[in-house]
């Protein structure tokens, strides 16, 4: 018995469905572009505006320390001091440390200490140099009173990383800043221990999640990072931040994606970034956009099994034609590739056979 085949049908139902699927998916792309571009921009905006306020937080802190050691130059109670010959002039050094201290809340203490001085001024008291780092205040990291030496040494400004040191046996996590001076043609330099630049509520909670980078790329602060991120990892938010553009990264040990964003500052080529995970910002849009995937591909099947019993009621009488020529004359040799294409074999085979008939119907006449 001969299969029963619709070649015909599939087709014009193949062509069917891609006249739908076509402009469908050429829709969902473009709302699917359009609307990741806009949260992008979005997002890109919010981080901007944030790191803006940040930036300016940030720097104007440290403009403020360059302005108490100019103000400190200006100072008549402060001449160069050494020893502890002259106490009135060192409780004045203390006292002019103290006043600068006090009115700036970020700061935690600041020291003075002139070159060539065994001794060195804070805000409270006056130490031995030696004693001060060994004792007061005592750096987790000894690399860092290398670097406040030398820079010392060479003149330098040093802007250093937040940092662990214990404080008279408290452990705190402090910025040091040191900016050399000269008063009257002594050399000398001044250390700020820098608290927390985002000391009220609404500076800190600004600041949670970002990190700032000086401009070699150094991180001097990092709070509340939601990943655990490497060298690498640091050096490619940074890239990302001189193009301008945001950076999507995997966190160490873990399969959940991250995004950064960061801005350079044009006054001091310090960066900027914010770092937060990368469901955060998608998270509603991807569920949306799951929805509405769900939502075209049953339009779709809907669309495909309305189309397909439409058809299969105009098909009816094509096949049932295709089914009466079968049943007139029926070759299994010259199956067509379609339907239409059988009840054309069909018909000509039932032509020729008829000629065939009436050819010997003719010669097996009597005369």
């Amino acid at each position: 018995m001969k299969k029963t085949k619709h070649p015909l049908f599939l087709k014009y139902l193949l062509s069917y469905t891609i006249m739908f699927m076509v402009p469908v998916l050429a829709f969902t792309a473009f709302i699917n572009d359009t609307l990741l571009n806009e949260l992008q921009k979005q997002y890109t905006r919010n981080s901007t505006q944030s790191l803006n306020q940040l930036m300016y937080i940030t720097e104007r802190s440290m403009q403020q320390l360059d302005t108490i050691g100019k103000h400190l130059l200006l100072t008549k109670n402060i001449t160069a001091t050494y020893g502890l010959d002259d106490v009135e002039q060192s409780r004045a050094v203390i006292e002019e440390i103290k006043k600068y201290v006090t009115s700036n809340a970020f700061l935690l203490d600041a020291a003075l200490f002139f070159e060539g001085n065994n001794y060195l001024y804070t805000s409270s008291s006056t130490y031995l140099v030696d004693h001060f780092f060994e004792d007061i205040y005592i750096f987790e990291n000894k690399e860092s009173i290398n670097q406040l030496n030398e820079c010392s040494e060479k003149r330098q400004k040093l802007v250093l990383p937040y940092q662990n040191v214990r404080v008279h046996g408290v452990p705190r996590k402090l910025m040091p800043v040191m900016i050399p001076l000269t008063f009257r043609g002594h050399d000398a330099s001044i250390l700020f221990f820098v608290d927390n630049m985002f000391s009220n509520k609404g500076n800190y909670e600004l600041a949670q999640r970002y990190i700032i980078f000086d401009r070699d790329g150094q991180t001097i602060w990092e709070d509340n990072i939601p990943i655990k991120l490497d060298s690498d990892s640091y050096g490619e938010i940074n890239n990302a931040i001189l193009a301008g553009k945001p950076i999507s990264m995997f966190a160490e040990h873990s399969e959940e994606r991250f995004l950064a964003y960061g801005i350079v500052s044009p006054d001091t080529q310090w960066r900027y970034a914010y770092v937060t995970e990368e469901g955060a910002i998608y998270g509603d849009y991807r569920a949306t956009q799951r929805k509405f995937v769900w939502a075209l591909a049953l339009i779709l099947a809907v669309c495909i099994i309305v189309t397909s019993i439409t058809m299969s009621l105009s098909y009816s009488k094509l096949n049932n034609l295709r089914k009466i020529s079968d049943g007139l004359f029926h070759d299994e040799n010259k199956s067509g590739h379609d339907e239409l294409q059988d009840i054309e074999n069909n018909l000509i085979g039932l032509a020729t056979e008829n000629k065939v008939l009436k050819n010997n119907a003719v010669s097996n006449a009597c005369p």
